[in-house]
């Protein structure tokens, strides 16, 4: 991987995040597609999280996915939701568009290709479910 001037900054927000597998992942696959971006860890407290998402713009960041325990407080702080985070009233993934951070949650999405890709049962539609958890991805 090449960082110059022209290198698109992104990573994941957490608190702690330093055990996150997400930058090996994502700067795995952008140096496979020779993308010049650059995927960090960014591990911020539960009090610098709205501060940071002022400073991210100002250094360069173009998105970044949040995690615990971040995902309500980027719900509250995005300047514009799509349906996906407010019908989980939560924030995983953060872009930023013309200075506003557009807020997304692909948990339900996740979650959803996940069970179809690897279940060995068959899915059974309109039936209820039972998910445990909690935070974020609880709620989809």
């Amino acid at each position: 991987m090449t960082i110059n001037g022209k290198t698109r900054l992104l990573g994941v927000m957490g608190h702690p995040v330093s055990h996150s597998l997400s930058p090996s992942l994502h700067n795995g696959w952008l140096s496979r597609l020779n993308i010049n971006a650059c995927y960090v860890p960014l591990p911020v407290a539960p009090y610098d999280f709205q501060a940071a998402l002022k400073i991210l713009p100002l250094i360069g960041f173009q998105g970044v996915n949040v995690t615990a325990p971040h995902k309500e407080q980027a719900f509250c702080l995005a300047d514009c939701l799509d349906s996906s985070a407010q019908a989980a009233g939560a924030v995983n993934t953060m872009v930023l568009r013309n200075g506003k951070w557009h807020g997304f949650n692909t948990d339900g999405y996740g979650f959803w290709e996940g069970l179809k890709t690897f279940s060995p049962l068959p899915l059974i539609k309109e039936k209820p479910v039972l998910v445990i958890g909690a935070g974020g991805a609880g709620g989809v």
